[in-house]
């Protein structure tokens, strides 16, 4: 059978006497699948000859070219496709000009996989600066690991390009140190956290920043600081609230004071989650039903000043004669700019505005007795 078709004999019962009839199943091609193209860049020939080794036992792999140095490597990469470049801890020096060089030629970088055994020149650290955040040790090459390793690398290098910028306004330090840590990971680089405005707008002017974050202690700052550069919001910058909890009263402060992007936290994990949406946000994209959302377009219907005082008192359960007393205006002047936007929104009553506004989803409607 081997190569051939199948051939199998039927015995046909349906004329008088009875015959065989050959049937003939043709044999579909077996599937082609490229082998993944692997390049080894090791200053030690002694690890690059334990790599050849160790891949040869990989069966849909081609192990190319070892290189030495970063010439080789570019060289290598250039001439054939690449999917691969595993490198060893003495290489490391040569990572960034391998990386400009090609990126010049108008050649992808592969993914890279830190290969850690004998002789110990490795360093996490660095590797992680190099933004090679996937590593194999030697002992851990089988063809499952291999795989595992290069899927993470796959992902890794989708969710982390391009790098992002990062400056944060946080009060604690703890909490923007454990940002950093949860995100660098994922191509977000951190610039240290400010505590004045004058720090917040000279780390601005001199990182331009992709992401703005900041905490609800830093909000007056980050409000003075648009009204001082009204380009600042039009900018690249994308200003975020992280709030520890939900607070219906900071977010309408945000709202109306331009805010568009927000997250608590409990949105800190999983880390992989989390890069996503900040990465939405540099996309000038939002989640489409987050709290914030809703109050952001409810707070649009708001004219004037006065309409966005009465939003956000109405926001902490003030009566209408409260309100009017908070804006010194009367109380029939409240009733008229509270029927104005409810109409714009398409409520029927104070609780279900208080609700939209306060970024709550309406109650459903009552079941009707059967």
């Amino acid at each position: 059978m081997c190569g051939k078709s199948p051939r199998f004999l039927i015995l046909n019962l349906t004329s008088a006497l009875p015959s065989l009839v050959v049937v003939t199943l043709e044999t579909p091609p077996a599937p082609t699948t490229r082998k993944m193209h692997v390049v080894g860049a090791f200053v030690d020939v002694r690890i690059g000859g334990l790599a050849i080794e160790i891949m040869t036992d990989l069966t849909d792999v081609e192990l190319g070219d070892i290189g030495t140095t970063a010439e080789e490597i570019v060289d290598h990469c250039s001439e054939h496709p690449t999917d691969v470049i595993l490198v060893s801890g003495d290489f490391f020096p040569h990572v960034d000009t391998v990386r400009t060089t090609l990126a010049n030629r108008g050649v992808q970088s592969p993914l890279w996989i830190a290969m850690v055994g004998p002789p110990k020149v490795y360093s996490q650290q660095i590797a992680r600066e190099l933004d090679i955040h996937v590593e194999l040790h030697v002992d851990d090459f089988t063809y499952e690991r291999w795989h595992a390793a290069v899927q993470a690398a796959s992902r890794y290098s989708q969710c982390n390009s391009p790098r992002l910028r990062v400056v944060t306004a946080i009060s604690s330090e703890s909490s923007s140190g454990a940002l950093a840590k949860r995100l660098s990971p994922w191509g977000f680089h951190f610039g240290a956290n400010t505590h004045r405005p004058e720090e917040l707008l000279t780390s601005i002017f001199l990182q331009q920043p992709h992401l703005v974050i900041f905490d609800e202690s830093k909000m007056d700052d980050i409000v003075e600081l648009c009204m001082a550069l009204p380009t600042f919001r039009a900018g690249d910058a994308q200003l975020v609230l992280m709030l520890e909890t939900f607070d219906p009263a900071l977010v309408i402060h945000a709202a109306i004071n331009g805010i568009r992007h927000m997250f608590t936290a409990c949105r800190i994990e999983p880390a992989e989650d989390l890069a996503a949406l900040l990465r939405s946000f540099v996309d000038g994209k939002s989640e489409p039903d987050s709290p914030l959302v809703r109050i952001v377009s409810t707070v649009a219907l708001a004219k004037d000043d006065d309409d966005r005082a009465i939003l956000r008192l109405l926001a902490t359960g003030a009566t209408n004669d409260g309100i009017a007393h908070q804006i010194f205006a009367s109380e029939q002047s409240v009733k008229n700019r509270l029927s104005r936007m409810m109409k714009a929104a398409g409520v029927s009553n104070r609780t279900e505005f208080a609700l939209l506004l306060t970024g709550t989803k309406l109650p459903p409607p009552p079941a009707i007795p059967g």
